[in-house]
């Protein structure tokens, strides 16, 4: 199979034998994908310029096997830089598309996601609400969606007054004994679904909950740049 001027993002890179690279890209038509680059790791190979993430490319490749060659790749359209935490937050969201999409899931939700969070990055300093529609937003895609308006147990809705719990196999449960830790007001689940962050409380229960939530899917793996922003 031989696929020509395909749109994609660099996801990861890493040395693969001795000159080539093992490429993970996000296009919108094949998912997530790995290709193999030959020779990039050789002295002055330009192709090296292009196989940096967050920058948009066009990609062409060949392979009959999972394991696709990459023929050709050249520069699409010019993005801003990323610096500082904004950097930082970007190489966690390619981290949790490579651990968590499954190789050519031709779903395009997952690029369109990639594209309007790159997009917000550049607009915004607001990092915070962009990373957390960002991972509700792929576990939505992903079938794991959380369900902020519904008690898990008892089906009713959930009050604003009162107190619950979050389980990421089930949902969140009403917490009447106050034993429970973390617990959450229905009143900041709203605001947590609706990504309106700005009061202290709502930003801590939105990250901690969406940790939560992923945790499962990440199997343990322990993310380089959550250690970068240590």
């Amino acid at each position: 199979m031989r696929v020509e001027l395909q749109p994609g993002y660099i996801l990861h890179t890493r040395p693969y034998r001795d000159t080539s690279l093992l490429v993970d890209v996000l296009t919108p038509d094949f998912g997530r994908l790995s290709l193999i680059a030959r020779g990039a790791r050789r002295p002055k190979q330009k192709i090296r310029y292009w196989l940096q993430p967050f920058i948009p490319v066009i990609l062409s490749w060949q392979g009959k096997h999972a394991l696709k060659t990459l023929i050709d790749i050249e520069g699409g359209a010019t993005t801003p830089m990323l610096e500082g935490s904004k950097l930082y937050s970007a190489m966690y969201i390619n981290e949790l598309l490579v651990y968590l999409l499954r190789e050519e899931d031709h779903q395009s939700d997952y690029y369109v996601l990639y594209q309007r969070v790159l997009e917000a990055f550049a607009g915004s300093d607001d990092i915070e609400s962009i990373l957390r529609y960002f991972e509700f937003s792929l576990l939505e895609s992903l079938g794991y969606g959380i369900n902020f308006s519904t008690d898990a147990n008892s089906g009713h809705g959930i009050d604003a007054t009162k107190y619950y719990r979050f389980k990421a196999d089930t949902g969140f449960i009403h917490e009447s004994d106050g034993s429970y830790s973390p617990r959450y007001t229905g009143s900041v689940l709203a605001a947590v679904e609706a990504n309106d962050l700005n009061l202290k409380d709502v930003r801590l229960a939105a990250k901690a909950i969406a940790r939560q939530a992923l945790a499962p899917h990440l199997n343990g793996r322990v993310l380089k740049s959550r250690e970068l922003f240590k």
